[in-house]
């Protein structure tokens, strides 16, 4: 998968989020605001044109092809970063 466009920045969101399960939580890990990870899930739900992460109850689970993007592509380039 090519990411023509998209902010890196968004990755370390996107690591986190999964992780944390929750919007919140998962901002107070990265020490942005609540709003910012928000943002950044919106924005790159935009991007994928897929959700990502769902609501299971209280935390969030990864989408199917959320599950397929952090096995592959965003892992790897999360890690190619550091």
């Amino acid at each position: 998968m090519q990411f023509h466009r998209f902010d890196l920045n968004l990755l370390i969101a996107l690591d986190t989020l999964p992780r944390e399960k929750n919007i919140t939580r998962a901002a107070e890990k990265i020490f942005v605001s609540q709003p910012a990870m928000s943002t950044a899930l919106h924005r790159s739900r935009d991007y994928f044109d897929d959700p990502i992460l769902v609501r299971v109850g209280r935390d969030m689970e990864l989408s199917p092809r959320g599950q397929i993007l952090m096995t592959r592509d965003i892992r790897r380039s999360h890690h190619a970063r550091l």
